[in-house]
């Protein structure tokens, strides 16, 4: 076995061709099996969201499903709202919100999502039935578990006349129509005993930051802030 072999150069040659070969058609499988299509990656990025318009007939809130390209998470809010800006597409639903309504600012914190649109918002045909549509369609996303609205970046009320009537952070309406006015009368602030849901800010552990905490408050009297400090002398509930 240690003999010495006579040479063959066009054996070795041809063997080692054959072996490049070999190697640029296992790294091209290999390549195309890693890489996704542009069609995979469109469909990777496909989500349905969850749109909610009045149903006249039932008179009630109506779901709607509709496709959208999800490019991250920040983008969905935004396309929520303006896909209620535009109205539904099924028929025997009706748009719930102005359709000349911008978006000034969404952002959220923790688990607050903050919505600022324009003042032709207060000009949408039933003010309670807008805000109970626009919430429960964003809630859907399960981003978040609150809303807080604003108008032209004045918190917003319940009436264009009664600027005291705050909203509070808004969570889930009922879908029936008279069960959403009770709901959202009972807990807006300006009547003489309401619960409305608040944010109080605590700090942190290390004492750098002041962290929200949401809480319902009972307000007696019209006597709004004298509820929130109490509140914050009890101290946060959060660990």
């Amino acid at each position: 076995s240690c003999a010495k072999q006579p040479d063959r150069p066009q054996d070795t040659e041809k063997f080692s061709t054959l072996n490049e070969k070999e190697m640029e058609n296992t790294k091209a499988s290999k390549d195309s099996s890693e890489v996704p299509s542009d069609e995979s990656l469109y469909a990777l990025q496909q989500v349905n969201v969850t749109l909610y318009f009045y149903d006249e007939k039932t008179n009630q809130l109506s779901p709607e499903i509709r496709p959208m390209t999800k490019w991250s998470e920040s983008n969905l809010p935004q396309y929520v709202i303006r896909e209620m800006i535009d109205g539904p597409k099924t028929s025997g639903s009706k748009p719930v919100i102005s359709p000349d309504v911008k978006i000034n600012r969404v952002d959220y914190t923790e688990d607050i999502l903050t919505v600022d649109l324009s003042a032709e918002f207060m000009k949408s045909g039933d003010l309670t039935i807008a805000r109970a549509a626009l919430v429960n369609s964003l809630l859907d996303l399960g981003m978040f578990r609150y809303v807080k609205l604003y108008v032209d970046g004045k918190e917003a009320t319940m009436t264009t006349e009664d600027s005291n009537a705050v909203l509070g952070l808004l969570t889930r309406y009922p879908n029936n129509v008279p069960d959403m006015k009770a709901y959202e009368a009972q807990n807006a602030e300006g009547a003489e005993f309401c619960k409305i849901n608040r944010e109080l800010y605590f700090q942190d552990n290390q004492g750098m930051y002041l962290l929200p905490e949401v809480r319902s408050v009972t307000v007696t009297d019209g006597k709004y802030a004298e509820a929130i400090v109490n509140e914050l002398i009890k101290g946060p509930v959060a660990p």
